[in-house]
């Protein structure tokens, strides 16, 4: 293989790469926590970008595999946060370009991390 081929070759693969492993972090205070009373679901009204993100359920497991004992974790940060006026940082692995971007009322593809800024 030419030098020049090879670089094609490692262009391609590196943007290959770049497409698959997003992530996408948003910042924000949380605002309007909630529990929707049937499947137990916990969503904020909008945080850094997102707009009502289903983050964990209290009943079941997630599809992203958070279970209602860590969702129970998750809750209390939001409301610690919310309560205090301190910025969240909610982090995924996503295919989406940006905070605006991800869906709402869905749970959050490839939720990652949580954590009270500051």
């Amino acid at each position: 293989m030419t030098n020049s081929k090879k670089t094609i070759a490692i262009t391609l693969l590196g943007a290959l790469f770049a497409q698959s492993s997003y992530a996408v972090t948003c910042q924000g205070v949380p605002v309007a926590p909630a529990i929707e009373p049937t499947t137990g679901d916990v969503l904020i009204s909008s945080v850094g970008g997102l707009i009502w993100p289903r983050l964990c359920s209290l009943k079941t497991t997630t599809p992203q595999g958070v279970t209602p004992d860590t969702c129970k974790s998750i809750y209390a940060t939001v409301l610690n946060a919310q309560s205090s006026g301190r910025a969240l940082t909610i982090s995924t692995t996503s295919s989406y370009a940006s905070c605006a971007a991800v869906p709402q009322w869905q749970y959050l593809e490839g939720f990652s991390f949580l954590v009270i800024n500051g």
